[in-house]
């Protein structure tokens, strides 16, 4: 058993070299950074759902609010007007991104 660091390195290279050192460090890093990216890439995920949820249930009120105000014969919305209705729901979203970013600051 080794009884501090120094005692502990001198006595690894002593017996195996100063390859021993560094024996098991890949497995550490490569274990870690697998971690991290998994750990990222659900971080990533939820953000692009809240994002989605956001956009879909904006849309879906500004939707419902423009059929209740305009009230089209045919019961469904003009294509220039769902098209304003998505860029307003996109708007929406980038705000809700910009105030995330703030957030995390």
């Amino acid at each position: 058993m080794y009884t501090n660091l120094v005692n502990g390195t001198v006595g690894i290279c002593r017996q195996e070299g100063l390859g021993g050192i560094y024996r098991g460090l890949w497995p550490t890093v490569s274990a870690q950074t697998f971690v991290h990216l998994v750990s990222e890439l659900i971080v990533q995920i939820m953000k692009q759902g809240a994002n989605s949820a956001v956009r879909f249930t904006s849309y879906s009120t500004l939707q419902g609010a423009a059929l209740g105000y305009i009230k089209p014969a045919s019961g469904k919305l003009s294509s220039s007007v769902t098209f304003g209705l998505g860029a307003i729901a996109g708007l929406i979203t980038v705000c809700k991104y910009c105030l995330d970013l703030l957030r995390a600051a």
